[in-house]
């Protein structure tokens, strides 16, 4: 897609992938993903051990928006069947994000008492960050600390992160 830069997270750097798009002329890069988390806090969390430390990749979101002023988030399993372009000329949100079926609570082993429960959990298989977004400067980093605070208590790691930081920044 002409104008789109398009980076793949992974744990590995892929050369013959990245050859391949290079030879179809796409603008794509493999960013080799480590979190920057102490080793025994991110496998101490079966989330995590059950799931991939890649999941916290999302989380980078914020950070991407220094060099992009949109980034588009899709999971590897998400399928585009219709254009994206609307992203970038609608007005009106600085995050979007698909809405979970399960509540808040359902992110956690044990939901914290600070969190409102029964709201609509966040979805994270599909995220547009958009640089308007207040705060995404620290964003990343919050994001990061929330996950080292509530690491063992996690069962949707990502998505219970973004849940307690949205919930904090209002």
């Amino acid at each position: 897609q002409e104008g789109f830069h398009f980076r793949l997270f992974s744990d590995s750097k892929l050369p013959r992938m990245v050859k391949v798009f290079q030879e179809l002329g796409v603008d794509f890069e493999v960013e080799v993903y480590k979190p920057p988390v102490a080793w025994t806090r991110l496998w101490g969390s079966r989330a995590i051990a059950y799931f991939s430390p890649l999941v916290l990749a999302k989380f980078e979101g914020f950070r991407l928006l220094s060099d992009f002023p949109v980034v588009i988030w899709l999971d590897y399993d998400i399928l585009i069947t219709k254009s994206l372009s609307q992203l970038w000329t609608l007005d009106g949100f600085d995050l979007a994000h698909l809405g979970s079926s399960q509540p808040i609570s359902k992110g956690f082993l044990i939901p914290p008492p600070e969190i409102e429960q029964d709201a609509e959990g966040f979805h994270a298989a599909t995220i547009v960050f958009r640089r308007s977004f207040p705060g995404r400067a620290s964003a990343t980093t919050q994001l990061y600390t929330l996950f080292c605070e509530h690491s063992l208590n996690l069962f949707y790691p990502e998505q219970a992160i973004f849940d307690l930081y949205l919930q904090s920044v209002g």
